[in-house]
Protein backbone atom coordinates (compact mmCIF):
# COMPACT_ATOMS: atom_id res chain seq x y z
CA UNK A 1 0.00 0.00 0.00
CA UNK A 2 1.30 3.42 -0.30
CA UNK A 3 2.49 5.93 1.44
CA UNK A 4 -0.05 8.40 0.53
CA UNK A 5 -3.48 6.25 1.04
CA UNK A 6 -2.89 6.16 4.70
CA UNK A 7 -3.74 10.41 4.93
CA UNK A 8 -1.88 10.42 8.25
CA UNK A 9 -2.39 14.24 9.10
CA UNK A 10 -5.94 13.53 9.29
CA UNK A 11 -5.57 10.81 12.05
CA UNK A 12 -6.29 11.87 15.83
CA UNK A 13 -3.78 10.12 18.19
CA UNK A 14 -6.47 7.75 18.96
CA UNK A 15 -6.48 6.55 15.40
CA UNK A 16 -2.77 6.97 14.67
CA UNK A 17 -2.76 3.87 18.16
CA UNK A 18 -5.57 2.11 16.51
CA UNK A 19 -4.03 1.81 13.32
CA UNK A 20 -1.08 0.56 15.04
CA UNK A 21 -2.44 -2.23 16.87
CA UNK A 22 -4.57 -2.77 13.70
CA UNK A 23 -2.04 -2.42 10.93
CA UNK A 24 1.31 -2.49 12.08
CA UNK A 25 1.73 -5.13 14.92
CA UNK A 26 0.41 -7.88 13.36
CA UNK A 27 2.84 -7.33 9.96
CA UNK A 28 5.21 -7.28 12.76
CA UNK A 29 3.48 -10.12 14.59
CA UNK A 30 3.80 -11.80 11.29
CA UNK A 31 7.65 -11.29 10.97
CA UNK A 32 8.48 -12.71 14.29
CA UNK A 33 9.01 -9.64 16.12
CA UNK A 34 8.49 -9.14 19.99
CA UNK A 35 4.99 -7.52 20.21
CA UNK A 36 6.26 -5.21 23.15
CA UNK A 37 9.68 -4.48 20.83
CA UNK A 38 9.05 -0.82 19.40
CA UNK A 39 9.59 -0.36 15.80
CA UNK A 40 12.86 1.19 14.13
CA UNK A 41 12.14 4.25 11.85
CA UNK A 42 13.81 2.11 9.12
CA UNK A 43 11.37 -0.55 9.50
CA UNK A 44 8.66 1.47 9.46
CA UNK A 45 10.47 3.18 5.83
CA UNK A 46 11.22 -0.20 4.76
CA UNK A 47 7.10 -1.21 4.74
CA UNK A 48 5.36 2.10 3.87
CA UNK A 49 4.89 3.65 7.33
CA UNK A 50 7.38 6.77 7.25
CA UNK A 51 4.20 8.93 7.42
CA UNK A 52 4.04 7.89 10.91
CA UNK A 53 6.65 9.98 12.14
CA UNK A 54 5.30 13.22 10.30
CA UNK A 55 2.01 12.85 11.85
CA UNK A 56 2.81 12.44 15.47
CA UNK A 57 6.18 15.28 15.61
CA UNK A 58 4.23 17.78 13.90
CA UNK A 59 0.38 17.40 15.16
CA UNK A 60 1.26 15.58 18.35
CA UNK A 61 4.89 17.19 19.00
CA UNK A 62 6.11 13.31 20.23
CA UNK A 63 9.13 11.50 18.99
CA UNK A 64 8.33 8.25 17.32
CA UNK A 65 9.61 6.66 21.08
CA UNK A 66 7.39 8.56 22.94
CA UNK A 67 4.28 7.37 21.00
CA UNK A 68 5.28 4.39 21.08
CA UNK A 69 5.95 4.38 25.18
CA UNK A 70 3.31 6.88 25.83
CA UNK A 71 0.50 6.35 23.42
CA UNK A 72 0.75 2.65 22.46
CA UNK A 73 2.34 1.49 25.53
CA UNK A 74 5.24 -0.54 23.95
CA UNK A 75 8.68 -0.67 25.32
CA UNK A 76 10.77 -3.02 28.21
CA UNK A 77 9.36 -0.66 30.95
CA UNK A 78 5.70 -0.30 29.38
CA UNK A 79 3.86 -2.83 32.20
CA UNK A 80 6.18 -2.42 35.06
CA UNK A 81 4.22 -0.12 36.71
CA UNK A 82 0.61 0.01 36.82
CA UNK A 83 -0.65 3.78 36.19
CA UNK A 84 -2.07 5.91 38.48
CA UNK A 85 -5.75 6.98 38.64
CA UNK A 86 -6.74 10.53 37.90
CA UNK A 87 -9.28 10.82 40.92
CA UNK A 88 -8.63 10.84 44.44
CA UNK A 89 -10.91 9.06 45.91
CA UNK A 90 -9.61 5.46 47.35
CA UNK A 91 -12.55 3.33 47.74
CA UNK A 92 -13.49 3.71 43.99
CA UNK A 93 -9.39 3.47 43.24
CA UNK A 94 -10.14 -0.05 45.03
CA UNK A 95 -13.07 -0.93 42.54
CA UNK A 96 -11.37 -0.03 39.34
CA UNK A 97 -8.46 -2.25 40.61
CA UNK A 98 -10.88 -5.21 41.39
CA UNK A 99 -12.12 -4.58 38.11
CA UNK A 100 -8.48 -4.94 36.37
CA UNK A 101 -7.79 -7.95 38.26
CA UNK A 102 -10.16 -9.54 36.93
CA UNK A 103 -9.71 -8.34 33.48
CA UNK A 104 -6.13 -9.71 34.24
CA UNK A 105 -7.71 -13.30 35.04
CA UNK A 106 -9.06 -13.44 31.22
CA UNK A 107 -6.65 -13.00 27.76
CA UNK A 108 -6.59 -9.03 27.41
CA UNK A 109 -3.26 -8.17 26.38
CA UNK A 110 -1.40 -5.46 28.76
CA UNK A 111 -1.73 -2.83 25.72
CA UNK A 112 -5.26 -3.42 25.47
CA UNK A 113 -6.02 -3.30 29.79
CA UNK A 114 -3.74 -0.35 29.76
CA UNK A 115 -5.78 1.23 26.86
CA UNK A 116 -9.27 0.61 28.87
CA UNK A 117 -7.15 2.32 31.97
CA UNK A 118 -6.92 5.54 30.14
CA UNK A 119 -10.57 5.75 28.97
CA UNK A 120 -12.02 4.63 32.08
CA UNK A 121 -9.61 7.37 33.58
CA UNK A 122 -10.26 9.56 31.58
CA UNK A 123 -14.17 9.06 32.19
CA UNK A 124 -13.64 9.11 35.72
CA UNK A 125 -12.06 12.25 35.53
CA UNK A 126 -14.76 14.26 32.90
CA UNK A 127 -17.36 12.61 35.81
CA UNK A 128 -15.87 14.47 38.44
CA UNK A 129 -15.22 17.65 36.88
CA UNK A 130 -18.66 18.11 36.38
CA UNK A 131 -21.15 16.24 39.51
CA UNK A 132 -18.02 16.96 42.18
CA UNK A 133 -17.21 13.46 43.02
CA UNK A 134 -15.91 10.28 41.19
CA UNK A 135 -18.02 7.47 43.95
CA UNK A 136 -20.07 6.25 40.67
CA UNK A 137 -20.53 3.30 42.78
CA UNK A 138 -22.82 5.47 45.86
CA UNK A 139 -24.92 6.59 42.66
CA UNK A 140 -26.11 3.47 41.08
CA UNK A 141 -27.07 1.51 44.25
CA UNK A 142 -30.70 2.79 44.85
CA UNK A 143 -32.66 2.52 41.57
CA UNK A 144 -34.72 5.57 42.40
CA UNK A 145 -31.54 7.21 41.21
CA UNK A 146 -32.11 5.93 37.95
CA UNK A 147 -33.23 9.11 36.30
CA UNK A 148 -30.55 11.40 37.60
CA UNK A 149 -27.81 9.38 37.38
CA UNK A 150 -28.41 8.48 33.28
CA UNK A 151 -28.65 12.36 33.28
CA UNK A 152 -25.55 12.21 34.79
CA UNK A 153 -23.78 9.78 32.76
CA UNK A 154 -25.14 11.52 29.36
CA UNK A 155 -23.26 14.80 30.39
CA UNK A 156 -20.10 12.75 30.63
CA UNK A 157 -20.82 11.07 27.20
CA UNK A 158 -21.75 14.91 25.67
CA UNK A 159 -17.88 15.66 26.97
CA UNK A 160 -16.30 12.68 25.35
CA UNK A 161 -18.53 13.00 22.34
CA UNK A 162 -17.04 16.67 21.74
CA UNK A 163 -12.95 15.17 22.64
CA UNK A 164 -12.92 12.00 20.42
CA UNK A 165 -12.55 12.83 16.48
CA UNK A 166 -13.40 9.13 15.05
CA UNK A 167 -17.00 7.03 15.95
CA UNK A 168 -14.22 3.69 16.91
CA UNK A 169 -12.98 5.60 19.62
CA UNK A 170 -16.51 6.69 20.87
CA UNK A 171 -17.73 2.97 20.75
CA UNK A 172 -14.41 1.65 22.15
CA UNK A 173 -14.89 4.48 25.42
CA UNK A 174 -18.95 3.39 25.63
CA UNK A 175 -17.98 -0.26 25.92
CA UNK A 176 -15.20 0.16 28.17
CA UNK A 177 -17.62 1.99 30.41
CA UNK A 178 -20.50 -0.14 30.07
CA UNK A 179 -18.49 -3.11 30.76
CA UNK A 180 -17.15 -1.58 34.18
CA UNK A 181 -20.99 -0.19 35.06
CA UNK A 182 -21.86 -4.23 33.94
CA UNK A 183 -18.82 -5.31 36.18
CA UNK A 184 -20.05 -3.40 39.40
CA UNK A 185 -24.16 -4.68 39.11
CA UNK A 186 -22.66 -8.48 38.58
CA UNK A 187 -20.90 -8.03 41.71
CA UNK A 188 -23.59 -6.92 43.22
CA UNK A 189 -21.75 -3.06 44.22
CA UNK A 190 -24.43 -1.31 42.08
CA UNK A 191 -28.19 -1.88 41.94
CA UNK A 192 -28.30 -0.84 37.92
CA UNK A 193 -26.10 -0.23 34.56
CA UNK A 194 -26.61 3.12 33.85
CA UNK A 195 -25.08 2.99 30.64
CA UNK A 196 -27.38 0.53 28.92
CA UNK A 197 -30.10 2.95 28.89
CA UNK A 198 -28.78 5.77 26.65
CA UNK A 199 -25.73 6.78 24.82
CA UNK A 200 -25.39 5.25 21.74
CA UNK A 201 -24.41 7.68 19.98
CA UNK A 202 -25.40 6.78 16.61
CA UNK A 203 -21.86 7.68 15.88
CA UNK A 204 -22.34 5.46 12.22
CA UNK A 205 -24.71 8.17 11.07
CA UNK A 206 -23.06 11.65 12.96
CA UNK A 207 -22.40 14.03 10.50
CA UNK A 208 -18.82 15.13 10.61
CA UNK A 209 -19.05 18.09 8.62
CA UNK A 210 -15.98 20.88 9.37
CA UNK A 211 -17.68 24.58 9.28
CA UNK A 212 -17.01 26.47 6.01
CA UNK A 213 -14.11 28.99 6.00
CA UNK A 214 -17.57 31.95 5.19
CA UNK A 215 -19.38 30.27 8.43
CA UNK A 216 -16.21 30.90 10.62
CA UNK A 217 -16.46 34.49 9.09
CA UNK A 218 -19.70 35.07 9.81
CA UNK A 219 -19.68 33.53 13.43
CA UNK A 220 -16.81 35.83 14.25
CA UNK A 221 -18.42 39.27 12.38
CA UNK A 222 -21.69 38.89 14.89
CA UNK A 223 -19.72 38.60 18.10
CA UNK A 224 -20.98 41.13 20.75
CA UNK A 225 -17.99 41.37 23.22
CA UNK A 226 -14.38 39.90 23.59
CA UNK A 227 -16.02 36.34 25.89
CA UNK A 228 -17.81 35.62 22.42
CA UNK A 229 -14.97 36.39 20.31
CA UNK A 230 -12.69 34.30 22.14
CA UNK A 231 -15.40 31.11 21.98
CA UNK A 232 -15.16 31.39 18.37
CA UNK A 233 -11.18 31.76 18.22
CA UNK A 234 -10.28 29.31 20.56
CA UNK A 235 -12.76 26.95 18.66
CA UNK A 236 -12.13 27.46 14.92
CA UNK A 237 -8.52 29.73 15.27
CA UNK A 238 -6.87 27.26 17.88
CA UNK A 239 -8.52 24.29 17.54
CA UNK A 240 -9.05 23.65 21.04
CA UNK A 241 -11.20 21.10 22.46
CA UNK A 242 -14.57 22.83 24.49
CA UNK A 243 -13.58 21.70 27.25
CA UNK A 244 -10.18 22.41 27.12
CA UNK A 245 -11.37 26.14 26.77
CA UNK A 246 -13.90 26.14 29.23
CA UNK A 247 -11.19 25.40 31.49
CA UNK A 248 -8.59 27.63 29.98
CA UNK A 249 -6.53 29.35 32.67
CA UNK A 250 -3.94 31.98 32.56
CA UNK A 251 -1.26 29.98 33.16
CA UNK A 252 -2.06 28.25 30.34
CA UNK A 253 -1.10 30.96 28.01
CA UNK A 254 2.61 32.06 26.83
CA UNK A 255 2.27 35.39 24.70
CA UNK A 256 5.61 36.57 25.24
CA UNK A 257 7.39 33.81 23.05
CA UNK A 258 8.54 34.55 19.72
CA UNK A 259 5.84 32.60 18.97
CA UNK A 260 2.93 32.70 21.34
CA UNK A 261 1.18 29.65 22.66
CA UNK A 262 -1.16 27.56 25.05
CA UNK A 263 0.98 25.13 27.12
CA UNK A 264 -1.32 21.90 28.50
CA UNK A 265 -0.16 19.69 31.65
CA UNK A 266 -3.32 17.20 31.54
CA UNK A 267 -4.40 17.58 27.65
CA UNK A 268 -6.02 14.45 26.72
CA UNK A 269 -3.31 12.56 25.15
CA UNK A 270 -0.75 13.54 27.87
CA UNK A 271 1.45 17.14 27.91
CA UNK A 272 1.31 19.37 24.93
CA UNK A 273 1.18 23.06 23.62
CA UNK A 274 -0.85 24.62 21.01
CA UNK A 275 0.03 27.51 18.40
CA UNK A 276 -1.65 30.79 18.41
CA UNK A 277 -1.12 31.64 14.99
CA UNK A 278 -3.85 33.52 14.61
CA UNK A 279 -5.45 36.74 17.31
CA UNK A 280 -3.53 36.11 20.06
CA UNK A 281 -4.33 39.88 20.65
CA UNK A 282 -7.97 39.10 21.77
CA UNK A 283 -6.64 36.47 24.42
CA UNK A 284 -3.98 39.13 25.91
CA UNK A 285 -6.49 41.51 25.90
CA UNK A 286 -9.24 39.56 27.82
CA UNK A 287 -6.43 38.46 30.53
CA UNK A 288 -5.72 42.44 30.73
CA UNK A 289 -9.68 42.87 31.40
CA UNK A 290 -10.14 40.03 33.81
CA UNK A 291 -7.12 40.83 35.95
CA UNK A 292 -8.48 43.75 36.91
CA UNK A 293 -11.65 42.38 38.32
CA UNK A 294 -10.81 41.67 41.75
CA UNK A 295 -10.92 38.00 43.16
CA UNK A 296 -10.07 37.04 39.76
CA UNK A 297 -8.49 33.33 40.14
CA UNK A 298 -7.16 33.25 36.63
CA UNK A 299 -9.78 31.37 34.36
CA UNK A 300 -10.25 32.77 31.10
CA UNK A 301 -14.15 32.22 31.73
CA UNK A 302 -15.57 32.34 34.95
CA UNK A 303 -17.94 31.00 35.85
CA UNK A 304 -20.97 33.17 37.70
CA UNK A 305 -22.00 30.31 39.64
CA UNK A 306 -20.03 30.30 42.82
CA UNK A 307 -19.80 26.55 43.22
CA UNK A 308 -17.65 26.68 39.89
CA UNK A 309 -13.97 28.41 38.78
CA UNK A 310 -14.78 27.99 35.30
CA UNK A 311 -17.90 27.52 32.35
CA UNK A 312 -18.48 23.75 31.23
CA UNK A 313 -17.72 22.75 27.86
CA UNK A 314 -21.74 22.13 27.33
CA UNK A 315 -22.57 25.74 28.69
CA UNK A 316 -19.73 27.01 25.87
CA UNK A 317 -21.57 24.83 23.26
CA UNK A 318 -24.77 26.52 24.06
CA UNK A 319 -22.76 29.77 23.40
CA UNK A 320 -21.83 28.69 20.20
CA UNK A 321 -24.62 27.75 19.04
CA UNK A 322 -26.43 31.24 19.99
CA UNK A 323 -23.31 33.06 18.09
CA UNK A 324 -24.57 30.70 14.93
CA UNK A 325 -27.94 31.24 15.35
CA UNK A 326 -27.67 35.08 15.44
CA UNK A 327 -25.46 34.85 12.02
CA UNK A 328 -27.83 32.22 10.77
CA UNK A 329 -24.96 29.44 10.12
CA UNK A 330 -26.52 26.27 9.70
CA UNK A 331 -24.99 23.00 8.84
CA UNK A 332 -27.54 20.56 6.87
CA UNK A 333 -30.00 22.52 8.13
CA UNK A 334 -29.33 22.61 11.69
CA UNK A 335 -26.94 25.30 14.38
CA UNK A 336 -23.53 23.86 14.16
CA UNK A 337 -21.72 22.27 17.71
CA UNK A 338 -18.54 23.71 19.16
CA UNK A 339 -16.94 20.14 17.66
CA UNK A 340 -17.50 21.32 13.78
CA UNK A 341 -15.41 24.72 14.51
CA UNK A 342 -12.69 22.34 15.91
CA UNK A 343 -12.95 20.62 12.51
CA UNK A 344 -12.58 23.34 10.60
CA UNK A 345 -9.09 23.88 12.42
CA UNK A 346 -8.87 20.35 11.25
CA UNK A 347 -9.71 20.92 7.26
CA UNK A 348 -7.62 24.67 7.23
CA UNK A 349 -4.35 22.87 9.27
CA UNK A 350 -4.55 20.17 6.25
CA UNK A 351 -5.34 22.83 3.48
CA UNK A 352 -2.16 24.56 4.82
CA UNK A 353 0.09 21.19 4.87
CA UNK A 354 -0.75 21.06 1.12
CA UNK A 355 0.18 24.32 0.15
CA UNK A 356 3.12 24.30 1.91
CA UNK A 357 3.84 21.03 -0.16
CA UNK A 358 2.76 22.56 -4.05
CA UNK A 359 5.02 25.04 -2.80
CA UNK A 360 7.92 22.66 -3.16
CA UNK A 361 7.19 20.86 -5.87
CA UNK A 362 9.75 22.67 -8.00
CA UNK A 363 12.84 22.21 -5.40
CA UNK A 364 11.89 18.74 -5.60
CA UNK A 365 12.04 18.85 -8.80
CA UNK A 366 15.03 20.19 -8.81
CA UNK A 367 16.18 17.44 -6.68
CA UNK A 368 15.46 14.46 -9.02
CA UNK A 369 12.26 13.62 -6.78
CA UNK A 370 8.80 13.33 -8.07
CA UNK A 371 7.67 13.55 -4.28
CA UNK A 372 7.81 17.19 -2.46
CA UNK A 373 7.15 15.66 1.02
CA UNK A 374 10.55 14.16 0.92
CA UNK A 375 12.13 17.67 0.58
CA UNK A 376 9.42 18.74 3.48
CA UNK A 377 10.49 15.71 5.76
CA UNK A 378 14.84 15.22 4.92
CA UNK A 379 16.04 18.60 3.15
CA UNK A 380 13.87 21.66 5.51
CA UNK A 381 14.75 22.13 9.60
CA UNK A 382 12.25 21.60 12.15
CA UNK A 383 12.31 25.51 12.43
CA UNK A 384 11.75 26.12 8.76
CA UNK A 385 9.04 23.44 8.62
CA UNK A 386 7.33 24.96 11.32
CA UNK A 387 7.81 28.57 9.95
CA UNK A 388 5.90 27.74 6.54
CA UNK A 389 3.36 25.68 8.07
CA UNK A 390 2.46 28.83 10.28
CA UNK A 391 2.59 31.10 7.43
CA UNK A 392 0.27 28.97 5.25
CA UNK A 393 -2.10 28.51 8.24
CA UNK A 394 -2.36 32.33 9.31
CA UNK A 395 -3.29 32.87 5.68
CA UNK A 396 -6.03 30.08 5.73
CA UNK A 397 -7.09 31.63 8.99
CA UNK A 398 -6.79 34.79 7.82
CA UNK A 399 -9.08 34.56 4.98
CA UNK A 400 -12.27 33.13 7.45
CA UNK A 401 -11.78 35.07 9.51
CA UNK A 402 -11.83 38.31 7.45
CA UNK A 403 -15.10 39.48 8.09
CA UNK A 404 -14.30 40.16 11.95
CA UNK A 405 -10.57 41.41 11.79
CA UNK A 406 -11.40 45.08 12.52
CA UNK A 407 -13.72 43.99 15.03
Amino acid sequence: MSEQTYNWSRKSLDDLVDFYKREIAPERQREGYDPNEIPTYQWLVDHGYSGLQYAVREHYEMTLSEFFEQAVGLGDDASSETPSWPIDNEQMIEYLEQYFRSQQRGSAAETTLQSKRSRLGQFLRHYEDLHRTSAIVSRITDVADQPEEIQRVTAVFDVLDDELESNDSKRRYRSDIDDLYSWLVDRGYGAFNPVRYDHEWGVAKRDNSPLAPAQVGALAAVTEDIEERLIVLGLCAWGLRRSELATLHVENVELQAESPYLSFNTRKNGPGTVALIYREDVLEDRIARLSNQQGWDGYLFPSPDARRDHLTGETLNRRFKSIAARADVRVRGELPTSKMGRRFWYSAYADAVEVVIERLQSVAHEQGSSDPMVVFRNYLSEEKRREYLRDAMYDRLAEAFEDATTR
